[in-house]
């Protein structure tokens, strides 16, 4: 497991440790932030996100995937929620993918 998927998943389990608060606009931030500091040779489980959201959500704009996310949802902490249910969906099809 890659370290965004290491940090996704400890982020999941105590939000506000790291964030403050559930919020997908903090999480994105966060996780801007981590990517930014790390070895870009790494592979990163977010790849593809982008794409798999504008195609759930059948768009093609030049928004990030968490403004879309929030932008159908009712605030932001029912966002960071929805995140997490739309990533497990996205990876667990990545998982399937690259092992056929």
């Amino acid at each position: 497991m890659d370290k965004t998927c290491e940090l996704l998943n400890d982020i999941r389990k105590r939000p506000e440790m790291y964030l403050g608060r559930k919020s997908l606009e903090l999480l994105f931030t966060y996780l801007l932030g981590f990517n930014h500091r790390k070895d870009n040779d790494e592979t990163d489980c977010l790849t593809g996100f982008q794409e798999y959201i504008e195609t759930l959500y059948g768009l093609n704009v030049d928004h990030n995937w968490s403004i879309l996310i929030r932008f159908f949802s009712s605030n932001d902490e029912e966002a960071f929620y929805e995140f997490y249910r739309l990533f497990d969906e996205f990876y667990e099809k990545l998982v399937i993918k690259n092992n056929n």
